[in-house]
């Protein structure tokens, strides 16, 4: 009995291991937070981008929340399209959620901890 629960452990580590990673909402294999910093940085209107999280809801759906300090007299709703087009195209990401701000309360926020 032994043996064959060593062997269902090891046929099922990969489930066990990806399970685990949506239970703790790490970020998804493959996925690098600074890279997709740098890639919403890139879109035009955007200054800077903190408070950053990235998790799967279960296999391959991600999700994303994150702070966004816009500049510029850019419509805020083309920013937020470009943006998510950006995180779909290069990273498969497909829910955000975006709070735009006109200036960084970064400082603000970490005030309390």
């Amino acid at each position: 009995s032994i043996l064959i629960a060593g062997i269902i452990l090891y046929t099922s580590w990969g489930l066990i291991k990806d399970s685990v990673d949506i239970l703790m909402q790490s970020v998804p294999e493959g996925i690098s937070l600074n890279e997709v910093q740098k890639a919403m940085e890139s879109v035009n209107g955007i200054l800077k981008v903190h408070d950053l999280h990235i998790w799967a809801v279960t296999s391959g759906v991600f999700t994303l929340s994150a702070h966004a300090v816009v500049v510029g007299d850019r419509n805020t709703r083309e920013v937020l399209t470009e943006t998510g087009k950006v995180l779909n195209d290069k990273f498969n990401i497909r829910h955000t959620t975006i709070q735009l701000e006109t200036e960084s309360r970064e400082a603000e926020e970490f005030e309390a901890f």
